[in-house]
């Protein structure tokens, strides 16, 4: 899903996690002394087969996986109840989720699903979308078409792989809008929450984990409700470390996400996960559904209820065979002269993950920071608002994530254009 020129590896545990930093520059280190032309050997396929060396993953491994997908359902009676009039348009973008997800939507219960015919044929280079990327508004253009002919509310896709997922939902006008990761983020902790507590079935001492560039905004809902949320790095094998250090121990996690649409319930993997994600979608919208609402409605239920969430993410490419040095110039910029004001708002700490402290702007003070060591850079302002700075790991960019909670809409907007004109004079003078 990674434009080609920066594909890559996802390398996997065995507690089903991607590899933690330790190991995973183990596996780098060994890979850089590798010759690609006097170290790699062929095999025959068929041979290794027989052999026992290469398994075959067959339907029982999806039956299991299933069986553990379908035990996360929240309210197993929203479904059911909605059943005979709620509809539901997916596409998995030419991936892989054209089969499993149909499949656990069945098997809880939904009726009226509608497939995206031109998108579930399997095919590397995508050719009805310029980027298979759900967070895109314009990779739904196929499934509105259906939406509005079956009168359906909903649109579902996951991306190519299919561990992350989107949403695109009708407004009160009738048109349609693409929520971001971050707020179908925020609808799934309100809505796990709430449900566990109507129906009497929170476990004991409830977390939830996301990442540092994730609204803040969960914070908020979670502390209403009496549950403890953890903040990690960027990287969803973070959130899984999380899961592994509490989960059973001092707590029980009940859910985890990041604003780039990776969302886990249960603890049956340690990554994030589109078709538990789907299904989970799937009961929320059912559920809101008897109640005559929305996804929509419910969003703006939420706003109204902890303040309105505004988060942003810009990008500064940095190009050439030197893009690397770029990247590193900019983020020593940022280090050795940091911004005391954005905008109209004071700086008043900036956190340096790299040097594992945080330090008070105004008056030189420092404390440890209980990160792991990472290139990211964080900044407090008087407003209580966010900005998150850190290079990208796969592509030649650095990224500024904006995560601001606000009154309104227009405050957050106007807040946000204060902050991306400071940064945009800072970053031009480097």
């Amino acid at each position: 899903h990674n434009p080609k020129e920066y594909n890559g590896y996802k390398v996997y545990w065995k507690d089903g996690a991607q590899l933690p930093v330790g190991h995973a520059q183990t596996v780098t280190d060994k890979a850089a002394c590798i010759d690609i032309f006097d170290d790699v050997h062929l095999t025959d396929f068929d041979e290794e087969v027989k052999s026992g060396i290469i398994e075959i993953v067959g339907d029982e491994t999806d039956k299991r996986y299933l069986d553990a997908v379908a035990a996360q359902i929240v309210d197993p009676t929203a479904i059911a109840k909605a059943a005979d009039s709620f509809k539901v348009v997916y596409t998995p973008l030419h991936g892989a989720g054209y089969r499993l997800v149909p499949e656990i939507l069945s098997r809880v219960g939904v009726k009226h699903l509608y497939t995206v015919p031109e998108q579930m044929i399997l095919d590397g280079n995508f050719p009805t979308v310029k980027k298979p990327n759900p967070e895109y508004p314009e990779v739904f253009t196929l499934g509105k078409k259906i939406a509005n002919d079956i009168e359906s509310d909903l649109i579902v896709a996951t991306d190519p792989d299919a561990d992350r997922l989107a949403v695109t939902v009708r407004k009160n006008d009738g048109d349609f809008v693409t929520l971001t990761g971050n707020q179908i983020g925020l609808l799934l902790i309100e809505y796990i929450i709430s449900a566990y507590e109507q129906n009497g079935t929170m476990p004991p001492s409830p977390f939830v984990v996301k990442s540092v560039v994730s609204s803040y905004l969960a914070d908020a809902i979670c502390k209403a409700h009496g549950v403890t949320i953890y903040n990690v790095l960027t990287g969803f094998k973070y959130i899984g470390e999380m899961i592994k250090l509490h989960d059973g121990k001092d707590g029980s996690y009940i859910f985890g996400f990041e604003e780039s649409c990776g969302y886990l319930k249960g603890t049956y993997a340690r990554d994030k996960d589109g078709i538990v994600a789907a299904m989970l979608v799937c009961e929320m919208a059912a559920k809101y559904s008897l109640e005559g609402k929305t996804l929509f409605d419910a969003l703006n239920e939420l706003y109204a209820k902890y303040g309105y969430s505004f988060e942003k993410t810009e990008e500064l490419t940095t190009e050439g065979l030197d893009a690397k040095q770029k990247q590193e110039a900019l983020m020593a910029a940022f280090r050795a002269c940091p911004p005391k004001t954005f905008g109209a708002a004071k700086a008043v700490r900036m956190g340096d993950l790299k040097a594992r402290k945080y330090i008070n702007i105004e008056t030189g003070e420092v404390e440890l920071s209980l990160f792991p060591v990472s290139d990211v850079l964080i900044f407090e302002l008087e407003t209580g608002d966010t900005i998150v700075v850190r290079p990208s790991g796969t592509e030649p960019k650095v990224k500024f994530y904006f995560l601001i909670t606000a009154p309104d809409k227009a405050e957050a907007e106007a807040r946000f254009g204060g902050y991306k004109a400071s940064l945009d004079k800072f970053t031009a003078s480097i």
